[in-house]
Parts: structure tokens; sequence; C-alpha cells
């Protein structure tokens, strides 16, 4: 029963514009923006992301996702927060692809526990997988993927092992997603500035594993810019505003 009330919760604030909740006093501020996936050989947009980002007066941050690939017919809608620190707190997703709807799952974090709740065409599974102290959670909208390297505190061009919980499983039976827990490279490149079709952003740098470079605004762990050698894909922030 909690997991549905966490659900009907988060769509409750789907619903609600950035405009409305900035002037409620638990609210702090609030950022929006939007994301193209570009292909780097043609220029080609061939996927987009909405967000908009809320946050409270523990510091926690609550974003809400659009996320849409044209060209395969998938949808999904993510709510994602994250704890003043910007550690996992709690996830809820639902997907659809050519066929409609295809799944919904809640990915909760207690202490070191992460507990997954899913539902997908062919029924429900659930899973519970320990987690350490310091980890990111992979839900892969790309809004979220600046928020992995909340932990990195090395010297420039120091690599240390991280540890993800990576929403990519499909369960046989039910059809939803489940994670799995493993050890992801991650180094801190230094601090550089980037210029999208949102701004000129000063990032922080930084690479995960030999394939995957992140410029992140420091700040909120919001993502400029994403190159991903292996699909030749860039993402790029390419709308952005932010209320102070």
């Amino acid at each position: 029963m909690k997991a549905w009330i966490q659900i009907a919760t988060f769509l409750m604030l789907v619903g609600m514009p950035n405009a409305a909740l900035a002037d409620n006093a638990n609210i702090v501020r609030t950022a929006q923006g939007e994301y193209s996936y570009i292909n780097q050989d043609t220029g080609e947009i061939i996927g987009h992301e909405d967000w908009s980002m809320l946050v409270d007066r523990s510091g926690a941050r609550t974003f809400t996702i659009a996320q849409r690939w044209d060209e395969r017919d998938y949808v999904t809608r993510t709510i994602f927060r994250v704890d003043a620190n910007l550690r996992p707190i709690e996830s809820f997703q639902t997907r659809w692809d050519d066929k409609g709807w295809m799944s919904s799952g809640v990915y909760t974090v207690v202490e070191n526990t992460v507990t997954a709740v899913v539902t997908g065409r062919g029924g429900r599974a659930t899973q519970t997988l320990e987690v350490p102290e310091k980890f990111s959670m992979v839900p892969h909208p790309l809004t979220t993927d600046g928020l992995h390297f909340w932990y990195v505190d090395s010297p420039i061009g120091e690599t240390i092992e991280g540890t993800a919980y990576n929403v990519k499983k499909r369960d046989e039976l039910s059809g939803g997603i489940l994670g799995v827990v493993h050890p992801v490279e991650l180094t801190y490149l230094g601090v550089e500035n980037v210029t999208t079709a949102a701004g000129t952003f000063e990032t922080k740098h930084f690479k995960m594993g030999d394939d995957s470079d992140f410029w992140i605004d420091a700040r909120d762990g919001i993502l400029v810019r994403l190159s991903y050698s292996p699909e030749g894909t860039r993402y790029d922030l390419t709308a952005f505003e932010r209320d102070d």
C-alpha cells in the first residue's frame, strides 16, 4: 500500500506547474529545462526530454521528467528525488513502447537498501538489493545523469570506483524493469565552460568509464552536456530557466 500512496503523491506533483509551487513556503527555488538528443555525425535530433526541479526547505530536490525517443516510439515519465547531498531517495517511472503501456516501477531507498516494486504487462515483481552509502541511481533520463558524481571529491585526473543501481534488468515474468548494482569508474577532469543552445555554463567535467563524458552545473547536479561515443550521440541542454 505504501508504494501506491507514493505513486499517487508523485502523480499529484506532476500536475502542478513550477509557478504555482514556487509560492509554497516549502519550496525555496525551482528550475526547468529541455534536452535534445543529437546524432553527432548527422546533427539530427533523435529525441527530447523536458524536466522541472523543485528544491524544498531541506535542500532535497524533486525532478519531474518527460522523455521520448521519436525513432523508437518510446516514452517515459519519471519522478526522481534526491536529498540535499544529491543521494537518491526514491524514483517512480512509467514507460510506453510501440505496443502501448509497457511497465511502471517504484524504487525506494531506505538507508543502504533499495527496494523495487515493478508492474508490467505480465504482472508484478519485487526486489531488494543492498547499496553502499555512496552510490547513484540510473533510471536513464538525461536529467538524472548529472547526479552520479555527488560523492566524487578527488584530484583532477584521479579515477575512483563508485557504485550505481542501474534500472535495466527486465523481469521475465512481469515485464517490469528491475535494477542491478555494479561498479562504475568515475574521473574528475576539472572546471570547463560549455556553450549550448541554452547558454554558457561553468561546469565540472567528469568521465564515467572510457566512453562517457559529462559536463555538469555544480549547484544542482544539472547535466549541461553528455557525450556517449559508442552510439555517436550527444545530449545537450537546449533550454533552461532558474528562478534565482
